[in-house]
């Protein structure tokens, strides 16, 4: 892989060459324990029971909408709402076998086709940081759900961001150009006051930390190699600056001494 990505991004996986490598990282993502550990943390903080109707904005191939449906029974429903052609194509086919009281819409996140006070919760997973409106779709949320329904959102802080090699500015330089790639990098941690802004109440904030060793999965999913290639070609770094960061990484790697980790905010909210 010579690209950090590839350059349209999650906000424009229709757009892309290679829509393909959406999908496989989001299913490298979906086994991986602790991305697990934050979709269970989310379901506990939706409150679901038997009955419940959720709304998963930015299903992707819809992973977490069929582990939600499969606890919520018959009586309850369960509605995928992603941007992407692509993903919600791929998210139908998964679940064209299975009898699930679980729907997919394709559309715009900030204009859901659903009535209004309808849902008991709505939940998003790592998708707030690849959206142009954040605000409006929060606003969209809270309109479709009941009086009394819980949001819970969780992304990463790409600012919090960390790795452990021998020079530390070249990483810092790498960590924060890295940062600034994604639309929304810091997204996570001003979750807490667009909540409050569009009318949530008894808002929580629980941090996750992510932390990583194994620097091959990191490769499969984020491609340091590749992002540092690609700094580089944006100036970030020189070509001996670039090829020293590379040396380390994979000298870490090499000798199971790689390290770094991100943290994760998760942030819920009830609609009074």
């Amino acid at each position: 892989m010579d690209q950090q990505r590839p350059p349209h991004g999650f906000e424009a996986v229709d757009q892309d060459d290679n829509p393909e490598w959406f999908r496989e990282c989001l299913d490298t993502q979906s086994v991986l324990p602790f991305h697990q550990a934050v979709t269970r943390e989310v379901f506990v903080r939706l409150q679901v029971r038997e009955g419940y109707h959720a709304v998963d904005v930015g299903c992707g191939t819809g992973t977490d909408a069929r582990a939600l449906a499969q606890m919520v029974g018959a009586s309850g429903h369960v509605v995928g709402v992603d941007i992407s052609e692509t993903l919600i194509t791929e998210a139908r086919a998964r679940s064209r076998d299975q009898t699930l009281p679980i729907e997919y819409m394709l559309g715009d996140a900030a204009s859901i086709p659903l009535e209004s006070a309808s849902f008991d919760g709505c939940f998003s997973i790592r998708t707030f940081q690849h959206l142009a409106e954040p605000r409006r779709i929060l606003a969209e949320m809270f309109r479709i759900l009941r009086s009394g329904g819980r949001i819970v959102v969780s992304d990463p802080d790409h600012t919090s961001a960390v790795v452990d090699v021998v020079d530390r500015e070249l990483a810092q330089r790498f960590l924060m150009w890295r940062a600034g790639t994604i639309r929304n990098g810091w997204i996570a941690h001003h979750m807490r006051a667009l909540m409050k802004e569009v009318g949530f109440q008894e808002i929580d904030v629980t941090p996750m930390v992510n932390i990583r060793t194994d620097y091959a999965e990191v490769e499969r999913t984020s491609s340091y190699d590749g992002g540092v290639r690609v700094a580089q070609r944006d100036g970030v770094f020189s070509t001996h600056e670039a090829d020293s960061l590379i040396a380390s990484l994979r000298a870490a790697a090499a000798s199971d001494s790689f390290f770094c980790a991100m943290t994760f905010f998760i942030t819920s909210g009830t609609k009074p």
